[in-house]
C-alpha cells in the first residue's frame, strides 16, 4: 500500500470511530443529513479528493479514489461522496466550476 493510501485509510478509520456511530448511521437510514460528518469529511478533502489541483482538489489517481470510496463503504459512512466526487469531477473537466457542498447526478431531456 502506498503513503497516500496508508495516510487515507488511517483519517477514514478515525472518521468512522469519531463520528459515525450506530445513532448517525440510524438518523441517516431515516434520511436526516448528517452536517457534521460530511463537514469532518470535507475537512479532509475527500468531497474535492478527485479533482485536480488545478480544479481545486487534491488530484488523487482513480485508484486512490476507489481505495477510498472502499473504506467508506466498508464502514458504512452515509455521505455523498462518490456521487459528489463524479459530479465535481464532470463539471471541471466541461470547465464549468465547481460548487461547495454535495452534488450528484441526474439525466435529463432538455
Amino acid at each position: 500500500m502506498t503513503d497516500v493510501r496508508d495516510d487515507l485509510e488511517r483519517s477514514l478509520n478515525r472518521l468512522s470511530e469519531d463520528l459515525c456511530t450506530v445513532a448517525v448511521r440510524e438518523a441517516a437510514e431515516r434520511g436526516e443529513y448528517q452536517q457534521v460528518l460530511w463537514d469532518a469529511a470535507c475537512d479532509l478533502g475527500l468531497d474535492k479528493a478527485a479533482l485536480s489541483e488545478q480544479a481545486g482538489g487534491f488530484g488523487f489517481a482513480l485508484g486512490d479514489t476507489l481505495f477510498a470510496l472502499r473504506v467508506l463503504a466498508a464502514h458504512a459512512i452515509p455521505l455523498p461522496l462518490a456521487g459528489t466526487g463524479i459530479a465535481s469531477r464532470l463539471l471541471a473537466i466541461a470547465g464549468l466550476p465547481v460548487p461547495a457542498g454535495a452534488l450528484t447526478l441526474a439525466l435529463g431531456n432538455y
